[in-house]
């Protein structure tokens, strides 16, 4: 959630020191109206998100999609390993 923020602002922030730099003064600091409001709000979300457990949910959903992976993987291996059985002629071996 933060990281769009994280990477804009830098960016806001070099377009105003540059522009300043060329016009030899330190111009109003605009990036602020960026960052700010923007900033605020991420913060409120991110307050209240912490407050409502969301992090756990999270965690949870992260364990559940890397066990359900975990048995892919394992079913997959799994029907490699029977067709390679089925493909073994008796008496051969591999």
């Amino acid at each position: 959630m933060w990281e769009p923020w994280l990477k804009v602002v830098p960016i806001v922030v070099a377009i105003w020191a540059v522009t300043s730099l060329f016009a030899w003064d330190v111009l109003y600091f605009w990036p602020g109206w960026v960052a700010g409001p923007w900033g605020a709000v991420l913060l409120v979300r991110t307050v209240l998100g912490i407050t409502s457990g969301e992090p756990a949910r999270w965690a949870a959903e992260r364990e559940r999609r890397r066990r359900r992976r975990r048995e892919k993987r394992a079913r997959k291996r799994e029907r490699r390993a029977a067709r390679r059985e089925t493909r073994e002629l008796p008496g051969e071996s591999g």
